[in-house]
């Protein structure tokens, strides 16, 4: 959610991680060219002494010191937003609404609730269905059953929207191209970590387990799973 381009599916995508300490890349293959899964691979770089912590980035110079010293050579790149930016909503939507209705709709309820104006917000939805659960006790008890039953059946359509600044978007856009990165693709942590754990999942167990976790000395599991799945979403829709 919340991607910044559109770009054709990517061979090679990189997944960055920062902390106080240093930062994470992983770069993860297509999965259509690598039919046997493992993890990705990965690269810690330290924050020298010499150089000030940029809150909330690194100088980009130790970005692009730890591609140089990988050997990575994805571009296309993904970073995990810090929940102190992000905003989470969650709006009911009239049913039959077009595309652009939606838009409107979700624009006007979000508006009011942003703590910045909304020109000055990157956001992003998803639609999501459910049963009907709004109806009144008193309403169904004088319908027919079978009429109760086809309400029911009717699905009920909400939006799970997500808003950031914008301006730290393109603050961060701009560190990463410094360091001669494509930004495109911010997202939660807990949106990457589903997304890798949904990968091991359907991966053979054998083959993950056997590969030794890189960087545990660094990142927590939590962690490396958001960083691993922020990679898989530069080459994964």
């Amino acid at each position: 959610m919340l991607s910044l381009r559109n770009p054709q599916r990517q061979l090679l995508g990189l997944g960055v991680w920062v902390n106080p300490h240093g930062l994470a890349l992983s770069q993860t293959v297509n999965g259509a060219d690598t039919p046997t899964p493992s993890y990705p691979e990965c690269f810690w770089q330290a924050v020298p002494s010499t150089h000030t912590l940029h809150s909330p980035w690194p100088d980009p110079q130790v970005l692009r010191i730890a591609r140089q010293r990988s050997g990575f050579r994805g571009t296309h790149a993904a970073m995990a937003l810090p929940t102190e930016q992000l905003q989470r909503f969650s709006f009911s939507l009239p049913h039959g609404l077009s595309h652009s209705q939606v838009q409107t709709h979700i624009q006007t309820q979000l508006a009011p609730l942003l703590p910045w104006p909304l020109s000055d917000t990157l956001w992003d939805y998803q639609l999501l269905h459910g049963p009907q659960t709004n109806q009144s006790p008193h309403a169904s008890a004088n319908r027919p059953a079978w009429l109760n039953a086809a309400l029911q059946a009717q699905p009920s359509q909400h939006a799970d929207v997500l808003a950031m600044p914008k301006q730290w978007a393109h603050d961060c856009e701009q560190w990463c191209s410094k360091a001669g990165l494509k930004l495109v693709r911010l997202e939660p942590t807990w949106q990457a970590s589903l997304r890798w754990q949904s990968h091991v999942q359907s991966s053979p167990v054998a083959v993950l387990q056997e590969t030794a976790l890189p960087l545990s000395s660094h990142l927590s599991q939590e962690e490396l799973a958001v960083l691993y799945g922020l990679a898989l979403g530069v080459v994964k829709s």
